[in-house]
């Protein structure tokens, strides 16, 4: 079965590190096989480069008997690196090819359609995968004005259809936790009419659906570790072939935390999070009263 082209560069890059490792190799020796940079290497092994078969059949042979017993699958997974994938990123090809949206947020997207599991923190927006249209159009207008009106629709309606991960049927469905804070509630993005309907339409969705979401509230009052920082995702994979991954991301750009240790601590900053706020009904109630106080 093919995956889509982020998530297979992936598994491709950790399977040709963990066998150069084996080999007793180091970057330079493979950048040395190849004829480029060492730098090109690591782009490769930490999935970040456009792998040619070439160069995958090269190091194949630079590593010896156990990279040549996986060939096979090592070749696949350069197809699927190569191919234009399926779903949210084939339907929306020309925001991604289009650099509308940077490298970073089109991986992030990629990743999302992937992951089984996200635990996420958001202490300025309502994230994405729980936004109205009409809340999503007044966010993108602040974060791409310059773009087309045309590219901001598109932009919009990606948004919306990033959300089906959280409506799939049966074990295909997103489990998503995700803590907001409560200044994040009181933020008139778009107006007051704008977030309004975006709260009423949040508690709506939460009081009478999406059961699996596990939604929390941070309080204003609430002082935590975990609220002090900038917003974050922990993404995991079912696939123990597929590295889980923690996403920060800031005003000039995203950064990708891989090893075990920072998702583990990133993991742990989130449950303890998760422990501190109100429970779902009481995150609720403070929703509610942030779309009152809106309407007053």
């Amino acid at each position: 079965m093919s995956r889509s082209p982020v998530v297979a560069r992936r598994r491709l890059g950790a399977a040709l590190r963990e066998l150069r490792t084996a080999a007793g190799l180091k970057l330079e020796d493979a950048a040395r096989t190849l004829d480029c940079s060492m730098s090109k290497v690591s782009r490769l092994e930490n999935g970040k480069g456009v792998p040619r078969h070439r160069d995958v059949r090269d190091l194949v042979e630079l590593f010896g008997a156990a990279a040549r017993e996986r060939e096979d699958e090592l070749m696949r997974l350069v197809a699927d690196s190569l191919s234009a994938g399926e779903g949210l990123v084939t339907d929306f090809r020309d925001v991604f090819e289009g650099a509308v949206v940077s490298n970073e947020v089109s991986r992030y997207l990629a990743l999302e359609q992937d992951a089984t599991a996200i635990s996420a923190f958001e202490p300025f927006l309502v994230p994405g995968l729980l936004q109205t249209a009409e809340f999503a159009e007044a966010v993108v207008g602040f974060f791409y004005p310059e773009r087309t009106r045309g590219e901001r629709r598109r932009l919009v309606d990606l948004r919306m259809q990033r959300q089906e991960v959280l409506r799939r049927p049966g074990k295909g469905r997103l489990r998503f936790a995700v803590v907001i804070a409560e200044q994040a509630l009181r933020r008139p993005i778009g107006g007051p009419a704008v977030m309004r309907k975006q709260l009423e339409h949040l508690a709506g969705q939460l009081r009478d659906g999406l059961s699996e979401v596990e939604f929390r509230v941070a309080p204003l009052d609430l002082v935590h570790a975990g609220v002090l920082g900038g917003p974050f995702a922990v993404l995991r994979f079912a696939d123990e072939q597929d590295q889980d991954v923690v996403y920060l991301e800031g005003r000039d750009g995203a950064t990708y935390l891989e090893t075990e240790e920072q998702v583990r601590r990133y993991g742990e900053t989130f449950a303890a999070l998760l422990e501190a706020c109100p429970d779902r009904a009481g995150s609720i109630a403070i929703v509610e009263r942030a779309a009152e106080l809106i309407s007053s």
